[in-house]
């Protein structure tokens, strides 16, 4: 027998709380992750722009956001958002050493660690965007390979 089982005969079930379902996150949020040396994106975060082929990120740096929204592709400083044959499966991810190593310097963030931010969705000049707040991010340590390719 497992030794984490046991039979009880009896339980007063009087001091238990039942916990709320409010309490926990059934949806699937968009998130973005900052890596030491990249950025990724969830599939909920690219359904949020409709798929769209392109985007522009924005960063506000006082207020530890980062922002995206959908551009044409021929427009400058844009990122390939959407690869029509992997579709289902791409998800976003762009190696910028450079943006990262500033984010991690300015906000004074641990290279061992990876921050991840939740989005919303935010309308502006009838545009839809998508604003992660990393002022609340929540941290997770680095896989090895991204804390050996950060330090290079």
């Amino acid at each position: 027998m497992n030794d984490n089982y046991c039979i009880w005969d009896e339980i007063d079930l009087r001091d238990y709380k039942v916990v709320s379902s409010q309490l926990f996150r059934f949806d699937k949020a968009p998130f973005m992750n900052i890596y030491p040396k990249k950025i990724a994106f969830s599939n909920e975060a690219r359904g949020m722009l409709n798929n769209c082929q392109a985007i522009r990120i924005m960063v506000n740096e006082q207020k530890k956001t980062v922002a995206i929204r959908a551009t044409p592709p021929s427009e400058s400083n844009t990122l390939v958002w959407s690869k029509e044959k992997l579709k289902d499966s791409y998800i976003p991810q762009y190696l910028c050493p450079k943006l990262t190593e500033h984010l991690y310097k300015i906000w004074g963030w641990d290279l061992n660690l990876r921050y991840k931010a939740s989005g919303i969705l935010v309308q502006f000049s009838g545009r839809p965007l998508v604003v992660f707040d990393f002022s609340e991010a929540d941290s997770f340590p680095t896989r090895m390979e991204d804390l050996v390719n950060a330090r290079k």
